[in-house]
């Protein structure tokens, strides 16, 4: 083991111990890995090296342990400069921006469910309606009546009201739809649109190699008859479009005359078979937004390249253009927010709903435990930045822990069992043990027997003469131990006859079985579903878990953070360290 891993190692056992009275292992063998990656490559002596100066530290008088922390202040005091740096939250400024006159808008299409993604557009939005004083507007860009469902309107209204973004104003793209005729009859007499009755892939080649569309000959009053007669039901659904007459030369694919107006003769969700002729989201949208008065629109930067088709459409119908500001997309390691890649997981059983607690859906969320706050806090750090990059999740945990620490209430639990009888020495058969460790105002009362489980991680290292402490409970001295039939012996000693290794446990008459699930990564580095992305913990909780509800957030110690998902079978799901 090379000085600099064995320096970090006892630096941060003193720390964690002086944080907490006593260091814990597991938690120290997590931050020297973190601070030093290369310790990853020794992982048996590196356990070793831990134990050891967890031991030596948790011997340590107070005297002798504040002396210690002193040694290393300078170092953890940089340590904290450093980490307040790289988390606080970028300044949020729109250039020409005036208090009180800040208009925003959320744009949802409600054809599936809300994802971090779509969050990260809505609570920007949101937070510059704060800054300035100013309003958010919900829009719903609902007219392609193939994708839109009254359950996905629903859905995201749920949603939004659970992360707590409240509107101004709530309107429907679907609403518009004759307004949209009007401005689509503008720009056809104006020259700026035409119809044509190319077929798809032609029109796709044609863009592709910048060829220019026969039918940008036709007089404008044959667009316009034409344009008439798809609203009148006249043309088969395919047959013809009403197209934007942009730069067919341009570098920009999406100004080489782009769709405005098509045909899908679907049922729509909240007008029925009222219109079949349908306005596409760049006519919809920078129009809806100008007529609103909406000021300052945030949206990906993946967008950037329809600017130029907004801005013409804007200026051929001499309306106002809002401020556009660009953010880059979120991306985390080995999540999926596409709806057509989710739908394809759900048709094949991969995932059987939307709220799945791999997903990082607004419903998958919820249903794991991350909070709204730490949702909207982990956007905020992200700032306005246009730079793109993938982090893991692990910081929108971070700033979910923050959250949860202060609600959840402190629960034993051991998995991989290994059963513990004692059969010498007597203690309290019962006992209060603390709801939560820094408030004795709350207790849990507790039965106790002779007969204990611990987990089998923590009885992997004992041997007879081994001393382990049952956390708030009774010290222990190991008798004899069989690692195959996965049980031992101990008898009761005095807290002050050795320092031992302090461990959770369950008793006898005083537990419950449950299930854990651990949810991973969805997707491998090939962006293939990950088969084991879903893993499953059985063990056994103190009875005291009985009492909680659906959605309680729990602190199963030295394991986890755990929300109950489903009080019948006692299943929990996993959320963090």
């Amino acid at each position: 083991m090379d000085e600099t891993t064995l320096s970090a190692i006892r630096k941060y056992a003193v720390k964690n111990a002086h944080q907490y009275g006593k260091a814990d292992a597991s938690s120290v063998f997590s931050k020297v890995i973190a601070v030093v990656p290369d310790a990853k490559k020794d992982i048996s002596g590196l356990r070793k090296a831990v134990q050891d100066a967890v031991n030596e530290v948790n011997a340590m008088s107070p005297a002798e342990l504040q002396s210690s922390y002193e040694s290393y202040a300078e170092e953890f005091s940089e340590e904290q400069k450093s980490k307040v740096e790289q988390t606080s939250k970028p300044k949020m400024v729109i250039e020409g921006a005036v208090e009180g006159s800040v208009v925003t808008r959320y744009p949802p299409e409600p054809g599936g469910y809300m994802h971090i993604g779509n969050a990260k557009q809505c609570i920007l939005s949101d937070e510059f309606a704060k800054i300035y004083n100013g309003k958010i507007f919900l829009y719903w860009d609902d007219t392609n009546p193939e994708k839109c469902k009254q359950e996905y309107v629903e859905a995201m209204k749920s949603d939004l009201d659970w992360l707590g973004i409240k509107f101004s104003r709530e309107y429907f793209a679907s609403d518009y739809i004759e307004t949209m005729y009007s401005k689509g009859e503008e720009l056809i007499l104006s020259g700026n649109a035409y119809a044509c009755s190319c077929e798809e892939q032609k029109i796709k080649e044609n863009r592709f190699n910048r060829v220019a569309c026969e039918h940008r000959l036709l007089k404008p009053e044959e667009s316009l008859k034409i344009f008439k007669g798809m609203i009148a039901g006249e043309y088969k659904e395919g047959s013809t479009v009403i197209r934007l007459m942009g730069d067919m030369a341009s570098d920009n694919t999406a100004i080489r005359d782009p769709t405005l107006f098509r045909i899908k003769n679907a049922p729509h969700y909240r007008l029925g078979s009222k219109y079949s002729t349908w306005p596409t989201y760049h006519m919809n949208t920078p129009i809806i937004d100008s007529i609103n008065g909406v000021t300052d629109v945030i949206r990906s930067k993946e967008y950037e390249i329809w600017d130029p088709v907004h801005k013409l459409i804007l200026k051929a119908l001499k309306i106002k253009e809002p401020r556009i500001h660009s953010e880059a997309r979120l991306r985390i390691k080995g999540a999926v927010t596409q709806k057509r890649t989710l739908r394809d997981f759900i048709s094949k059983g991969y995932i059987k709903s939307w709220d799945d607690p791999r997903l990082l859906t607004i419903a998958g969320m919820k249903r794991r435990g991350i909070q709204p706050g730490a949702i909207r806090e982990f956007v905020l750090r992200f700032g306005m930045s246009k730079t793109d990059s993938t982090v893991g999740i692990d910081m929108l945990l971070s700033e979910n822990r923050k959250i949860i620490d202060q609600m959840s209430k402190h629960l034993f639990f051991v998995g991989n069992l290994f059963a513990v009888q004692v059969t010498e020495g007597d203690f309290p058969t019962d006992v209060k043990l603390k709801i939560r460790p820094n408030d004795g105002s709350a207790m849990r009362e507790y039965r106790v027997g002779k007969d204990f489980f611990i987990a089998g991680e923590d009885a992997k290292s004992l041997h007879p003469g081994s001393i382990i402490s049952l956390k708030d409970l009774i010290t222990l001295e190991v008798l004899s131990i069989d690692a195959q039939s996965k049980k031992m012996s101990a008898k009761k000693i005095a807290p002050d006859s050795g320092y031992g290794k302090i461990v959770q446990w369950v008793s006898s008459g005083n537990f419950m079985e449950c299930i854990v699930e651990v949810p991973g990564e969805m997707i491998n580095e090939e962006g293939e579903f990950n088969p084991d992305s879903l893993k499953m913990e059985t063990g056994y909780v103190e009875s005291y878990a009985s009492r909680l509800g659906k959605g309680d957030i729990v602190q199963f110690e030295r394991f986890g953070y755990c929300i109950l998902d489903d009080p019948k079978s006692s299943t929990f799901i996993y959320i963090s360290k």
